[in-house]
């Protein structure tokens, strides 16, 4: 069976598609670009306990973005939905199951450098050489700039997410999709 494109429920769902997502992504990219900057240090504020989209810069240059509310991780840990400053707070962690793009950095650089990975993540956690560069990143990534744009439908942040990476040219990230 082939399903037409001029499907008239198709062609509703797609007007309800731009009119709920795709119209709503440059303003939401605006105002993450212009939201104030957050961080852990004692010049800065702490993010809201919200969800949405979160921007990582180093130096106006941006880094990674990501995305809280109810995704996978959360589910996993038993809550509703995590937020910024749990997030952030996380980033920068040097454990094997938290410091995400810290661990990613971290990956890279051993791949640069020719240098052997364990098989697991929790593996690759028990190498002191392995956890002296990943302290290292959490460190760097500590002192980025955080922005955030709160976003309370999981399905928009969802998009969201992926466009703003996109679009801000983050060809490295990837997407934990749920």
């Amino acid at each position: 069976m082939t399903i037409e494109r001029s499907d008239l429920k198709i062609a509703a769902r797609e007007r309800q598609w731009d009119d709920e997502v795709a119209k709503q992504l440059p303003d939401l990219l605006t105002r993450l670009l212009n939201s104030p900057i957050y961080g852990l240090g004692k010049d800065r504020d702490l993010p809201p306990a919200a969800y949405g989209v979160y921007l990582f810069s180093e130096k106006g240059k941006p880094r990674y973005v990501g995305r809280v509310g109810l995704t996978e991780r959360s589910k996993r840990a038993g809550k509703k939905f995590s937020n910024f400053r749990t997030r952030l707070r996380g980033h920068v962690r040097p454990r094997h199951n938290e410091g995400t793009h810290a661990y990613a950095r971290t990956v890279r650089s051993f791949h640069r450098k020719k240098l052997p990975l364990a098989g697991s993540r929790k593996a690759n956690c028990a190498d002191p050489d392995f956890m002296e560069e990943f302290r290292r990143q959490c460190e760097r990534i500590a002192g980025w700039d955080f922005q955030v744009v709160e976003i309370t439908n999981n399905r928009l942040a969802a998009v969201f997410e992926i466009y703003a990476a996109t679009v801000l040219g983050l060809s490295h990230q990837t997407f934990a999709v749920s």
